[in-house]
């Protein structure tokens, strides 16, 4: 069985998770169990009914990338209401979908009672409606490479995991098989000395049997 990396496919602004490490559905939602990354303010904006946040446009028209580690500030915007730049466009975020079936159903209803999670820098929000596709919108690039590495980092311990069990699995087989063996073998042993007690008993009988005879034979 090979394990190769999970690969991030790029299709116009969205971006597909894919892989054989994805089979295992905890591997994603080890990710929604880190509470500790929701700081008192992701709390705060968790009950806001934020719909999605957007990069300001004047950023977004900027030729080179941010450097690694750091994202744009973030204008969040409600629906209807007109961004920092004045302009009421609707914003164009970076979409990451998940196949759903790798979401645990308990930890999508938790995730989508608190509307939004943080990760990182608090750049990434769920939207309720379309958690259940498992469909992320980010304000940027950045932000969402940041969440890719994150994801990465607990799909690589999510193969390590699946490696172990594996390994456990086969070692498992690899006793069973061996147990199986000296079973046999003992069985075979058995079925033998028992062979030889009953051909040793019947040349006793033979031989008894013959000498009563010759006895027999000389009165």
């Amino acid at each position: 069985m090979s394990y190769r990396r999970p690969q991030f496919v790029r299709n116009g602004n969205q971006i597909v998770l894919g892989g054989p490490a994805l089979r295992t559905r905890s591997v994603l939602v080890s990710v929604f169990r880190r509470s500790e990354r929701l700081t008192a303010a992701a709390m705060q904006r968790s009950r806001s009914p934020v719909i999605r946040q957007q990069v300001n446009p004047d950023r977004q028209r900027r030729a080179s990338p941010l450097p690694v580690g750091r994202s744009a500030p973030i204008v969040t915007t409600r629906e209807g209401e007109v961004n920092e730049a004045g302009t009421s466009a609707p914003p164009t975020p970076v979409t990451v979908t998940i196949p759903s079936c790798f979401i645990d159903t308990q930890q999508a209803l938790e995730v989508v009672d608190r509307n939004a999670i943080e990760i990182d820098d608090g750049a990434l929000m769920v939207i309720r409606n379309s958690f259940m596709d498992g469909k992320f919108e980010f304000a940027d690039d950045q932000v969402m490479i940041n969440f890719k590495n994150q994801i990465g980092e607990y799909i690589r311990k999510g193969e390590d995991k699946i490696k172990a069990i594996e390994e456990q699995k086969k070692r498992k087989k690899k006793r069973k098989k061996k147990r199986k063996k000296k079973r046999k073998k003992k069985r075979k042993k058995k079925r033998k000395k028992k062979r030889k007690k009953k051909r040793k008993k019947k040349r006793k009988k033979k031989r008894k049997k013959k000498r009563n005879r010759n006895k027999k034979n000389r009165q």
